[in-house]
């Protein structure tokens, strides 16, 4: 079985008043899957999924409380940001029995 799913986020403020704005993004995630049974109560499952299938870059949090730089002045260098991590891969098996 072949699954897909997009993940879409708009764009955002990072900040409390509303002075920076970071740009929406979205994700396009694919999940295969086979699962086949041994027995009437045994049955394995191999998966394999990919987040981020096209790699795209991304911010998956962007905060921003007060002048971090101390440069009296608050702007988009007062940000704490985490980049998405890329495509990632999973692979797995799973027996239920």
């Amino acid at each position: 079985m072949l699954t897909g799913e997009v993940d879409t986020s708009t764009s955002y403020y990072a900040d409390e008043m509303n002075l920076v704005k970071v740009g929406g993004h979205s994700q396009v995630n694919a999940l295969v899957n086979y699962d086949w049974k041994r027995t009437d109560k045994n049955v394995w499952s191999i998966f394999a999924r990919v987040d981020n299938l096209f790699d795209e870059e991304f911010y998956t949090t962007a905060r921003a409380s007060g002048d971090s730089d101390g440069n009296r002045r608050f702007d988009n260098q007062d940000i704490s940001i985490t980049v998405n991590p890329g495509m990632v891969w999973t692979v797995g098996i799973t027996v239920t029995f």
